[in-house]
């Protein structure tokens, strides 16, 4: 028999379950948490999401509380002998019950919500259709071409890299050539299977643009990034329009320094966005001088394209870019990829 301390030992131990479950989950929220929501039927599915977090909550600091209960109460005692119980059928039922109830109801709950997104007679009409092909181990985008028709022989083909326009339905056509993968955009709460031998539809509507996402989340960090590569230019200018070679050293440096500062300024607004290494990939800085060209401007601002499903040794850098802009800016570039 336990003794009296090693039960208290034990309850404890028991205790810290809980207790480091409901820490674990302050301590992310804000942090690593969802990303922005950046979908036309995102909120429905964080909606559900939060529903059943709270009701798994609940349920595990009850069972935990109680089994930390149990513990102490019917620890081990000197003189005292258990008690050989078969069963409680009334208490049996009871948590039968609640759990089927709940379960119900979450079924109900989401029935409208996953037609939406999944039932192709509820899908909107199109704006926008792609195809999408996932192989070991990338992403491989099919566009109509001037035809507007896919299949035939003018569609346009990318690798990794989908633009779409904001505020249009886009509805894609998604097939695996190999291996099982899974279509995953987390801005969108959208992820989907592809099977071999099947061609799966799935949509969705971009409701803002990439860019204005950053720009939204850098804050105050973006402006000193605008700020030092406006520096960075004039200093660039100037050392290109001035003809004496000596006075050129001390304006490279002027640049570099501004140079050095704007990358910096760039990681802080990517970083505050919550976009560095996760929504976006800041672009190389240019060698000095940059002689030809305006600014320096990242050209592209990106969500990620992700893989959900072990799909090889590969899996990890099957990922591709998601870039939303205006119709106008999404034909121009179709035009550069044919």
């Amino acid at each position: 028999m336990a003794s009296r301390r090693d039960s208290m030992i034990w309850g404890l131990l028991f205790m810290l379950v809980p207790i480091f479950g409901v820490g674990a989950f302050v301590f992310s929220y804000g942090r690593w948490w969802l990303p922005p929501n950046l979908g036309s039927y995102g909120d429905k599915v964080d909606n559900l999401f939060y529903v059943i977090l709270w009701i798994t909550a609940v349920a595990f600091v009850i069972t935990e509380g109680a089994l930390f209960f149990f513990l102490l109460r019917y620890r081990g005692q000197e003189g005292k002998k258990a008690q050989y119980s078969h069963s409680n059928r009334p208490l049996e039922i009871v948590w039968t019950i609640i759990p089927g109830v709940i379960l119900i109801f979450i079924a109900f709950a989401q029935k409208s919500t996953w037609d939406h997104i999944k039932d192709p007679s509820s899908f909107p009409e199109a704006d926008f259709q792609v195809g999408v092909l996932g192989r070991q181990f990338e992403w491989s985008f099919q566009f109509p071409g001037d035809d507007g028709q896919m299949g035939t022989d003018d569609d346009i083909y990318s690798s990794n890299n989908l633009h779409v326009p904001v505020n249009s339905n886009v509805v894609v056509s998604l097939e695996s050539l190999d291996v099982l993968h899974s279509f995953f955009l987390p801005h969108f709460r959208l992820k989907q299977d592809a099977v071999p031998g099947m061609t799966i539809p799935v949509w969705f509507k971009a409701t803002r643009t990439t860019r204005s996402l950053w720009e939204e989340g850098a804050g105050e960090e973006l402006s000193s990034w605008q700020a030092a590569e406006d520096i960075y230019h004039d200093a660039w200018k100037k050392w290109n329009d001035e003809k004496d070679t000596a006075a050129k050293g001390p304006l490279k440096s002027a640049a570099e320094d501004a140079s050095r500062a704007a990358v910096a300024a760039f990681e802080a607004a990517s970083e505050g966005a919550h976009l560095l290494g996760a929504l976006t990939f800041p672009p190389k800085r240019p060698e000095f001088p940059r002689i030809k060209e305006g600014p320096w401007r990242p050209r592209e601002y990106r969500v990620e394209i992700a893989c959900a499903e072990l799909c090889g040794l590969g899996h990890y850098r099957m990922r591709g870019m998601l870039i939303i802009e205006s119709a106008a800016d999404v034909s121009k570039w179709l035009e550069t990829q044919k």
